[in-house]
């Protein structure tokens, strides 16, 4: 996470004269500040700290483009990842539930055997 923010420089071409080290402090820093600002929702208080920290060393102009790519990192890219994972795990699990059920014991039906998840059972059981 750390890393980040240097690797955006070097990709962008930046040769500005922060180090890998103060990159990082400077990250540290952003991250403390981002905790410490009010937010609601917890957006917009990343950039700020981002704004405020790395402004004070690169032009406005390299600031954006490395904030921009900052976030496409650090969240749109999170976003994506978890995503096709929730809809791998999505498929898996119904593939499973597909293979995996309980037979009933004989003469009853699966909700009469009550293996039915958050089935009402229909039939009262005679004696």
């Amino acid at each position: 996470m750390y890393t980040i923010p240097y690797f955006c420089l070097r990709f962008m071409g930046l040769s500005s004269a922060l180090s890998f080290g103060q990159v990082q402090l400077l990250t540290a820093l952003m991250l403390f500040l981002s905790n410490a600002l009010p937010n609601v929702a917890g957006m917009g208080s990343i950039e700020t700290a981002f704004l405020l920290v790395f402004g004070a060393f690169l032009t406005r102009g390299e600031t954006m483009s490395v904030l921009m790519l900052f976030r496409i990192a650090t969240y749109y890219v999170v976003v994506a990842v978890s995503a096709v994972g929730f809809f791998f795990a999505q498929k898996n699990a119904k593939n499973w539930d597909k293979t995996h059920k309980k037979p009933a014991p004989a003469g009853t039906s699966r909700s009469e055997a009550g293996f039915g998840f958050g089935e009402e059972r229909t039939k009262e059981k005679r004696p």
